[in-house]
């Protein structure tokens, strides 16, 4: 398809390994936001 960007956002709520794992699979990190785990998750 030529994609020349894929964009993905992982959050606290993926496994543990998530971010490992997307960048074994060539993604990089582009951005890093830090906000508050929302209460209904806590």
């Amino acid at each position: 398809m030529d994609a020349k960007r894929v964009w993905l956002h992982t959050c606290n709520l993926d496994g543990p390994h998530a971010l490992a794992n997307y960048q074994k699979r060539g993604f990089r990190i582009y951005d890093v936001v830090e906000e508050p785990m929302p209460e209904l998750y806590s």
